[in-house]
């Protein structure tokens, strides 16, 4: 999927994003984040990939702009996401007393289910703030019949917020959009949709989802950023922005790592298997953690001073 998203678009795609936000963010702008997969009964608060990747762009965006996220979800993931940001430095508050905060503040906006409430919804949440940027982490969207499906081809429509309204209230307005994603079934994967669909099985039918025309959104994004996890996408943006803005500050720490992985599973955050575990997508709290280290070490290579060579 990486491959097809990279030949589409031309250029490195983790740096496409972080470039994109870096022309158009400045301080005091608002920046929609959005998440949220996983649905009752086994994971009825989400999943742990997602909300920390969104966690950790929200603190980017508070860290190296200067601006304020607004993070977006479904009322009743909401509680795990604001506590995995709680433990990414930020408060979450009302919305007037963030836009009077110099720094560390951002706002959650629980998102509608139902398709009509959801429309407008969009259209006032744009209004309201007049963000310059929507980044989706994780995010599942209709398919071609109005469909949303998970990667076993399960119906979940009933369960998950309709943000393709917000997309479509972005393009409209030339806002920008970045989707990161990991199945193609999330925001962004419009983008390859029919490519997609080529590979053939899931892809292009979800049987026994009576609509059988595949787990693929129609749901497109300006950039769109595949990763094995899409926690790590949003991670590889964080890293990006952070080599660009100068501070290995921006980049969260593999401390960090942990306790939010660990505050987001104490809230019923559950692994991409159904389990109440430390895990993301079967990858170990170890393994994600190791992810940091490398990425942290590439950004300091990239933005402290070389000693030069005695010889």
């Amino acid at each position: 999927m990486y491959e097809l998203a990279r030949k589409k678009q031309g250029a490195p795609l983790t740096y496409l994003a972080a470039k994109g936000l870096v022309d158009r963010v400045k301080r005091g702008d608002f920046v929609f984040i959005m998440t949220g997969a996983g649905a009752p009964p086994y994971m009825p608060k989400g999943e742990t990939d997602g909300p920390l990747g969104a966690a950790a762009l929200a603190r980017m965006v508070d860290l190296a702009f200067g601006a304020k996220p607004v993070v977006i979800t479904e009322e009743e993931k909401m509680d795990a996401l604001v506590e995995v940001c709680s433990v990414a430095e930020l408060a979450i508050q009302p919305e007037n007393w963030v836009r009077k905060r110099a720094y560390g503040g951002a706002v959650a906006e629980p998102f509608p289910i139902d398709d009509e409430a959801a429309r407008g919804a969009a259209e006032k949440l744009v209004e309201k703030y007049s963000p310059v940027a929507m980044i989706a982490v994780e995010k599942l969207a209709i398919g071609v019949k109005g469909i949303i499906h998970n990667m076993s081809g399960t119906d979940r429509t009933q369960h998950i917020a309709k943000v393709h309204h917000l997309i479509d209230e972005a393009r409209r307005r030339g806002i920008l959009t970045i989707g990161i994603g990991d199945g193609g079934n999330e925001v962004g994967f419009g983008m390859i949709r029919e490519e997609l669909r080529a590979l053939g099985g899931i892809y292009s039918d979800c049987s026994p989802c009576p609509c059988k025309d595949g787990v693929v959104t129609v749901v497109s994004t300006d950039v769109l950023l595949p990763a094995a996890v899409s926690n790590w996408g949003a991670y590889g943006v964080e890293a990006c922005v952070a080599a660009m803005a100068g501070s290995l500050e921006v980049m969260h720490s593999e401390d960090m790592e942990r306790r939010m992985l660990e505050a987001g599973v104490r809230r019923g955050l559950a692994s991409g298997f159904g389990r109440q575990m430390l895990d993301v997508d079967g990858t170990s709290l170890e393994a994600n953690r190791a992810l940091i280290t490398v990425m942290r070490e590439m950004v300091w290579n990239f933005v402290k001073r070389v000693e030069p060579r005695a010889f």
